[in-house]
């Protein structure tokens, strides 16, 4: 589990340049960094409301397991998405 956390990090640090790019394009360059980084803070909030709302059985799915382990990875991968936004 701990490696895969780890290759999520990573994986989020390989795509912030793309994500970056694609940022700039669409608005102000001298807003870019800080409209990626309100991206990655949304895309982190709705993937750490998946687990209370598995939980509580706010989405009907018989095992929820894949569905944290998947909300998890997506929140490690915002950590990688938001080290070079951080310095």
């Amino acid at each position: 589990v701990f490696s895969a956390l780890m290759m999520a990090i990573t994986i989020g640090g390989v795509l912030f340049p793309p994500l970056h790019s694609l940022v700039a394009f669409i608005s102000s360059k001298n807003v870019a960094s800080e409209l990626s980084a309100s991206l990655i803070y949304f895309i982190a909030a709705i993937s750490m409301a998946v687990p209370p709302a598995c939980m509580t059985g706010l989405l009907k799915h018989n095992d929820c397991f894949p569905i944290l382990v998947a909300s998890f990875l997506v929140m490690e991968c915002c950590v990688g998405l938001f080290m070079p936004v951080a310095g």
